[in-house]
């Protein structure tokens, strides 16, 4: 198992133990990503990144914008250059909750 992350909101302690850890962000470190998915050669990627604050994705739209989309974009990009067979995307519970409707249309 291989982990790629940047720390902003998880902590280490928190890996598998025998997890391959690659401290990195995927929006700023998109060529040290591209190594690492060469050198891992992984079958399956399954993307967990995004940023996670509610309050900070209303503050600052456009950093939600930069984290989950080109983030996003990136992995994919670099998924299809280093010949990932599959990715999982996972979504938030936000996306599919069924919560407040503010609009009848």
């Amino acid at each position: 198992m291989v982990v790629v992350d940047n720390l902003s909101t998880g902590k280490r302690e928190n890996l598998y133990p025998d997890a391959r850890f690659y401290e990195l962000d995927i929006v700023e470190q998109r060529d040290r990503l591209e190594e690492v998915l060469r050198e891992e050669q992984p079958e399956v990627i399954n993307i967990h990144a995004a940023q996670k604050s509610v309050p900070k994705s209303v503050e600052d739209p456009l950093l939600d914008l930069k984290i989950n989309v080109e983030g996003l974009i990136n992995v994919l990009e670099i998924c299809k250059k280093v010949d990932v067979k599959k990715v999982i995307f996972a979504s938030s519970g936000g996306a599919l909750a069924g919560g407040f409707c503010p609009s009848g249309d």
